[in-house]
């Protein structure tokens, strides 16, 4: 909303103007280059007057740094990506009058802590306005946040200390099935046939890479499976 008020004045609260070569206002990090582009499709349905980037790595850098080098509003990314061009000296940060770190605790996790560190160091306005979307807000993340921020930050909270955390919309069901993988089949089995309709698709995570191979590949699992994880290309 700053950044959508800052665009319609016209350029008044904006360094450099909104010219042809504009620094970005706007600065959104998310771990993933699926959620990245996500993020960047839903402000550009919501706020369509601000022109927007998405930028991650293993794509080639040259589309990003015309854009960049065209003036840009908003620039949503992934950290690694983010850091590389700001280094290059194709993405000015001094300007960044919003940021924010979307699923701020699996970027922490994740190891993103120091280049996320690096790129809000670099944006060096004193009216920025940091915020850290995180689905669980564990200890240590309410400890680590304030150094990403200029004064004490504001936790909204939107699930307290309800009893019932989880959606109540939705069927929650335990089954219990110790064991290893090729034991937990059949159950796996049991529980698809009887709770998806024959046209249904299921969605089944495990915990690891290695569970997911396993249980893809195994002869007792009786359902047509394709994997998804971090060793399949993108492709």
């Amino acid at each position: 909303e700053r950044v959508l008020r800052a665009r319609a004045a016209g350029g008044r609260g904006h360094p450099s103007g909104f010219n042809y070569g504009r620094s970005p206002l706007a600065l959104v990090m998310a771990p993933t280059r699926e959620l990245a582009q996500q993020v960047c499709g839903e402000i550009e349905t919501v706020a369509g007057a601000l022109a927007c980037v998405c930028v991650y790595g293993g794509v080639p850098m040259g589309p990003s740094c015309n854009a960049l080098r065209s003036g840009i509003d908003a620039v949503i990314g992934t950290p690694g990506r983010i850091k590389d061009l700001a280094e290059r000296g194709v993405l000015s940060l001094t300007d960044i009058l919003f940021a924010a770190l979307d699923e701020a605790d699996q970027m922490l996790d994740m190891g993103f802590a120091e280049d996320m560190q690096e790129i809000l160091g670099k944006c060096t306005r004193d009216d920025r306005q940091t915020c850290l979307f995180s689905a669980t807000l564990p200890a240590w993340v309410r400890e680590v946040a304030p150094t990403y921020m200029h004064t004490t930050p504001t936790i909204v909270d939107l699930v307290g200390d309800k009893s019932v955390a989880a959606s109540t919309d939705v069927r929650h069901l335990a089954v219990p099935a110790p064991g290893p993988m090729r034991e937990r089949v059949p159950t796996i089995n049991d529980v698809v046939r009887m709770y998806a309709s024959a046209s249904g698709k299921v969605i089944i995570f495990c915990d690891t890479k290695a569970e997911c191979d396993a249980l893809a590949t195994s002869e007792d699992l009786r359902f047509e499976n394709k994997v998804l994880h971090g060793d399949i290309p993108q492709a």
